[in-house]
């Protein structure tokens, strides 16, 4: 486990109630302390990645420091390559949907 608490860092604000209702239905909303958006835009992850990724870390770092978390979900597929550009700025456990998802659909 990555631990009791977590939040979530997505893309944008619009994206926040449609993350959180799918936390609660799938039984976790007790576990989730907070869904934050980056003010990222997809495409701007790829397009401009090096100013995006800054501006996720930057919630990532507000959620390590404000949430009482154990860990933090990056809530968008766009985020691959953020893990590594956090690692040297924070030490919060991240989790990566798409490479869990793969992970775990590779052990069924």
């Amino acid at each position: 486990m990555a631990g009791h608490r977590f939040s979530v860092v997505t893309s944008l604000d619009v994206s926040i109630p449609v993350l959180e209702t799918n936390i609660a239905n799938s039984g976790f909303a007790g576990n989730l302390a907070k869904v934050r958006a980056s003010g990222v835009p997809v495409l701007a992850l790829e397009e401009n990645a090096q100013a995006s990724a800054s501006k996720v870390i930057d919630q990532i770092i507000a959620a390590e420091r404000e949430d009482d978390i154990q860990s933090v979900v990056l809530g968008c597929g766009g985020m691959v390559d953020i893990e590594r550009a956090a690692a040297s700025k924070t030490q919060i456990r991240l989790i990566d949907g798409v490479r869990s998802a793969a992970l775990l659909a590779s052990a069924l």
